[in-house]
């Protein structure tokens, strides 16, 4: 074989295998392939490693919100109406109580509450009274308030130790004490 003869054999092996690489090329450059060191064509696109997954968190469940309602305010005895010398009676719920808390009833005027007594509670349902009402020579029909107070444990302290010491009107509540319910009353007989 001449030499004109192998140097078209060469041109032509270069050519085929040129044409190779170039449409070996293109096609993975057309492709959503990749090629993975080593050499090895994927036929999944890459894709970024999924970032782990923190554990879960264990939170405590939010405490239930504490809630309390006056239901009703009636006539203490066999009076139709709320006397001043037969008091009232009260009613409401009491939902979530915290540990240590209690609910007392007062009344208040324009310028005093006045301590009527710790709510009794039973299966989420407080009762309390209050008697007598104001001052007895006071004029009826007069208006108050009647109010439901939610007392912490300092609050609920300090209330037992003015009823102790028959303290029972102040001009603001104690520490730790809340207003949680009122309705106003009229007081109509004496």
């Amino acid at each position: 074989m001449n030499s004109a003869a192998k140097a078209a054999i060469w041109v032509a092996a270069i050519t085929a295998v040129g044409g190779v690489i170039t449409a070996v090329a293109v096609a993975l450059i057309n492709r959503p392939n990749e090629v993975k060191p080593g050499g090895d064509i994927t036929s999944t696109p890459t894709q970024a490693a999924p970032k782990p997954t923190p554990p879960p968190t264990t939170k405590s469940p939010a405490p239930a919100p504490f809630a309390v309602t006056l239901d009703s305010v009636l006539p203490r005895g066999a009076h139709k109406s709320i006397s001043s010398k037969e008091g009232l009676a009260a009613k409401g719920t009491v939902k979530n109580l915290p540990p240590g808390y209690s609910i007392w009833l007062m009344d208040r005027d324009d310028t005093d509450y006045s301590i009527a007594q710790s709510a009794r509670i039973s299966n989420e349902t407080w009762i309390a009274e209050s008697y007598p009402l104001g001052d007895p020579s006071q004029a009826v029909p007069y208006h108050m308030t009647v109010v439901v107070v939610r007392a912490n444990g300092v609050c609920t302290s300090e209330l037992r130790k003015r009823v102790r010491q028959d303290k029972y009107q102040m001009t603001d509540l104690p520490k730790g004490c809340a207003e949680a319910a009122q309705q106003d009353i009229t007081v109509s007989e004496k």
